[in-house]
C-alpha cells in the first residue's frame, strides 16, 4: 500500500479537540483493523515535484494529527467496533461465499462512523477550522450530525492498495475515474471511505458509492 503520510511531529492542534500538543502517531484505519502491513510514506510536494516516493516501513498507515488523548480516546470507544466490522465483512466476502448469501452482519454503525471521523480529523485538522461543530460531536461521543454541504460516503474495497489523503483532488484506487475533491479519504480493504461536499456527491453516487451520513 501507498499514501500521502503527514508525518509532522511538531506541535499541532489537534483535529479533534484543538489543544496544541504534541501530535500523536494515529493510525487510519486502526491497527485493530488490520492496518499494520509495510507502506510507502509518499509526500506531496508543491510545484512540478507532484508526489514525491519515500521509504517503505512496517506499522501501517498513520498520521499525526491528533493529541495523544484524543488518539487514545477513538482507540478505546470506536476501533475495536470498526476492526469487528471490517473482519467480519473480509471473511463473508471469499470467493465461494457469495454474498447473496452472506447472514446479516452485527454492527455498531455509531462507533464505526466516529472511528474513521476520527481518523479524518487526523489526517485533516483543518475540518474542525471549517466545520467545528463536527469535530465536537465526535469528542462529545454524541450524535454527530454533519452539516447539510457535507457527507460521508462508503464504497465495498477488496483490493491490496491502500490510501489516506487529505483535502484535495482524490483518485480512488477502486476506480480511477472518479476524481472527486475530498475534505479527507481513506482506503484499505474492505472500506473506501470518503468525506465529500456538494458537487461531489453526484459523482461519488454515479459510481456506486452509498451515502452513510446518516
Amino acid at each position: 500500500p501507498a499514501g500521502l503520510i503527514n508525518v509532522n511531529r511538531r506541535p499541532v492542534a489537534c483535529g479533534v479537540c484543538g489543544e496544541v500538543l504534541p501530535a500523536s502517531k494515529t493510525h487510519v484505519p486502526p491497527q485493530t483493523a488490520g492496518n499494520s502491513d509495510e507502506v510507502e510514506r509518499a509526500h506531496l510536494m508543491r510545484g512540478p515535484q507532484g508526489i514525491v516516493p519515500g521509504r517503505w516501513e512496517r506499522g501501517g498507515m498513520w498520521v499525526r494529527g491528533l493529541c495523544g488523548p484524543c488518539n487514545a480516546d477513538a482507540g478505546g470507544r470506536y476501533d475495536r467496533a470498526y476492526a469487528a466490522f471490517a473482519d467480519e465483512l473480509r471473511q463473508r466476502l471469499v470467493p465461494r461465499f457469495p454474498i447473496s448469501n452472506t447472514p446479516p452482519i452485527k454492527v455498531a454503525p455509531g462507533r464505526v462512523a466516529r472511528s474513521i471521523l476520527s481518523g479524518m480529523l487526523g489526517i485533516s485538522p483543518n475540518i474542525r477550522v471549517m466545520h467545528r461543530n463536527v469535530a465536537e460531536q465526535v469528542k462529545s461521543g454524541g450524535p454527530v450530525r454533519l452539516p447539510g454541504r457535507l457527507s460521508l460516503r462508503l464504497a465495498l474495497y477488496l483490493g491490496a492498495d491502500a490510501q489516506l489523503t487529505g483535502p484535495m483532488l482524490t483518485a480512488f484506487p477502486l476506480d480511477a475515474r472518479a476524481t472527486v475533491n475530498t475534505l479527507a479519504s481513506v482506503t484499505f480493504n474492505p472500506f473506501s471511505w470518503a468525506l465529500s461536499g456538494i458537487g461531489d456527491d453526484d459523482a461519488l453516487g454515479s459510481a456506486g458509492w452509498l451515502d452513510v451520513t446518516e
